[in-house]
């Protein structure tokens, strides 16, 4: 192989890292946050050689901060309006 190919390859998978990494911290995250749910650990204690691990029901992170008391109206609002975005969005391009 010759260095401009090598070069050319490097190139390539440099734009390629690039754009993963954009879909992951951006559309991917969105997904994640908004739609997939998952179960948060409330307790654990040992009962002899037994872990007794008690789990919330699931809930995406989304709806998590739509219903604590910490987090400022404001912030709930402008997370409400990119939800009601993202649920046109799939339903317009029939993703779910």
């Amino acid at each position: 192989m010759l260095h401009k190919d090598l070069k050319g390859i490097n190139m390539l998978r440099h734009e390629i890292f690039r754009l993963v990494n954009d879909l992951y911290q951006n559309e991917v995250s969105l997904f994640n946050n908004h739609f997939m749910p998952n179960f948060k650990l409330i307790s654990k204690h040992r009962e002899g050689s037994k872990i007794i691990k008690k789990h919330d029901k699931p809930q995406t992170p989304y709806q998590r901060v739509m219903a604590s008391k910490h987090i400022d109206r404001s912030i709930k609002i402008k997370l409400a309006v990119v939800h009601k975005q993202l649920v046109a969005y799939i339903q317009d391009t029939r993703i779910l």
